[in-house]
């Protein structure tokens, strides 16, 4: 009896495909929830300079279905955005621009996106 590899592979090669447009579509979501967090931090944070979309969404190559979003804050109080951002479907990571080291700070604004 011969094994044929090819169902396996169209399976193997259907599910990529699926998983792949899962992710491409969440990534677009994640963005609008990026500006949907910014604009929502943006009236409630007092001190607030600038947010910047950082990672995988702000690169758009998220390359897991469970990706997160990365913001960053210059400005405003850390703790109280939290607050800001806890309804979120999305897993949010948020970290203070001013105390990160400065060549992940640079590379937060070289390779991120601005939000505000």
């Amino acid at each position: 009896m011969n094994f044929d590899p090819k169902p396996y592979l169209e399976f193997h090669r259907s599910e990529k495909a699926r998983q792949e447009l899962a992710v491409q579509t969440r990534l677009v979501q994640a963005r609008q929830e990026a500006l949907r967090l910014a604009q929502t931090l943006s009236r409630h944070l007092a001190g607030l300079r600038s947010i910047w979309l950082f990672g995988s969404v702000a690169r758009g190559d998220p390359s897991r279905p469970d990706f997160d979003i990365d913001l960053a804050l210059e400005g405003g109080d850390l703790y109280q955005a939290w607050d800001c951002v806890e309804d979120s479907p999305f897993a949010v990571d948020l970290v203070s621009l001013e105390h990160l080291p400065l060549h992940f700070r640079q590379k937060v604004e070289a390779t991120g996106i601005k939000l505000t």
